[in-house]
């Protein structure tokens, strides 16, 4: 519980990963830096509502009534981007 517990704090922390040193605990670490499915449905969601927006020629869109702009477009990149690691992207498709 431990280890987990502190991969997710670092995570909330804006850590992108952690340093294992047992083989043992490589699971746990990249379980707790893996999207969770919330998030990669939600990159989807923005990545769609910029291409929309992108067509109608805008540089900023609206996402469940938020603005979504450049920085909020990378983040989701990142997460699709890790989702493709095996095991995340397309099992339950």
């Amino acid at each position: 519980a431990g280890l987990e517990a502190d991969a997710l704090f670092a995570r909330s922390l804006g850590f992108d990963g952690k340093a294992a040193i047992s083989p043992r605990h490589v699971e746990a670490i990249n379980q707790a830096f893996s999207p969770t499915e919330a998030e990669i449905r939600y990159a989807r969601e923005v990545m769609a509502a910029i291409q929309k927006g992108e067509e109608a020629g805008l540089g900023v869109v609206s996402l469940h009534g938020k603005m979504v702009d450049k920085p909020i477009v990378e983040r989701a990149q990142r997460v699709l981007a890790a989702a493709l690691q095996p095991g995340l992207e397309g099992e339950d498709e």
